[in-house]
């Protein structure tokens, strides 16, 4: 498999990066490549939690409140909830 990259710009800083580090320009690649995967899957994660952080806050301010004087369901009620009473039954 090969990379050919036509432009001077991207082969000048390739070469350079290569040059300051102390490996190839196919190792200055893999190099940045390994870094900005990693960056994105960081940036990912850090997106999922501030989603998750944001969700929670919903929930605790408008829905949780809500629940506090509910009792809690019977067996009963949560089978049928769940439809499991229509799936026993005969």
């Amino acid at each position: 498999m090969g990379l050919n990259i036509k432009d001077d710009e991207t082969v000048a800083l390739v070469t350079e990066l290569a040059r300051q580090l102390g490996t190839t320009k196919t190792g200055a690649i893999r190099e940045l490549a390994r870094q900005r995967l990693a960056e994105l899957d960081a940036q990912r994660d850090d997106d999922l939690q501030a989603e998750i952080a944001e969700t929670t806050a919903w929930l605790e301010e408008n829905i949780w409140p809500k629940t506090r004087n509910l009792r809690p369901l019977t067996r009963e009620e949560e089978d049928m909830l769940l439809g499991h009473d229509e799936m026993f039954a005969s």
